[in-house]
């Protein structure tokens, strides 16, 4: 039979390599994982001002043309309804 003390030194290296390794991974994916969020951050913010740019340029084209610099006419009003008219009057 093997002696528990004698044959559980072996065992002890191994967790205490194993433990060594993992903690080390662990260490690893939390510094990729921080990389990660500030990517994502900066990506946030580029959409942001890409969508601030593309709305202020779609508001740009919705006022005239860049060839004759004109506005273009305001839309008519709605024609307001006279609530004691009948639709059939």
């Amino acid at each position: 039979m093997r002696d528990r003390e004698g044959g559980g030194a072996g065992v002890q290296d191994r967790i205490a390599q194993r433990l060594e390794e993992l903690r080390a991974e662990f260490e690893a994916g939390q510094k990729m994982l921080a990389e990660l969020d500030e990517k994502r951050d900066r990506l946030r913010e580029s959409l942001l001002r890409i969508a601030g740019a593309i709305q202020v340029l779609e508001e740009l084209a919705g006022e005239g043309s860049p060839e004759t610099g004109k506005r273009r006419p305001e839309p008519s009003p709605a024609p307001q309804l006279d609530k004691n008219r009948r639709p059939d009057q």
